[in-house]
């Protein structure tokens, strides 16, 4: 059994289908070497996470690697504690992204999010 203390809350995350056409269409990017995070602002008291991986960047045993390093690496970041924000991240060229590269990301994108707000 998981322990509560290492799930990924549902609060936490993007479900709706129109919130992540919002932000592939209407929200902001950041882009790093090896993911992109479409974000923009939202009602929600703390930031969520959603994530997008379409089959043609590999194998489901890699898609869903590539979902349980970035949520790891999301909840174990200081975003989540950001009001008002919504994160969609893709892979960019490969899936094959190491949890410290999602780790760096979520840091320079908060650096980012920082200077901009």
């Amino acid at each position: 059994m998981v322990e509560s203390s290492h799930r990924f809350p549902s609060e936490f995350r993007l479900k709706d289908r129109r919130v992540f056409s919002r932000l592939s269409y209407r929200g902001r990017f950041f882009s790093t070497d090896h993911v992109v995070i479409h974000w923009g602002k939202s009602s929600s008291p703390h930031a969520r996470l959603g994530i997008t991986v379409v089959r043609r960047f590999g194998s489901a045993v890699e898609r869903n690697t590539f979902r349980r390093r970035a949520k790891e690496a999301f909840r174990l970041s200081s975003l989540r504690e950001i009001p008002g924000i919504d994160i969609n991240l893709k892979p960019k060229k490969s899936i094959s992204v190491s949890f410290s590269e999602f780790c760096t990301a979520f840091e320079r994108f908060e650096k980012m999010i920082s200077h901009n707000t």
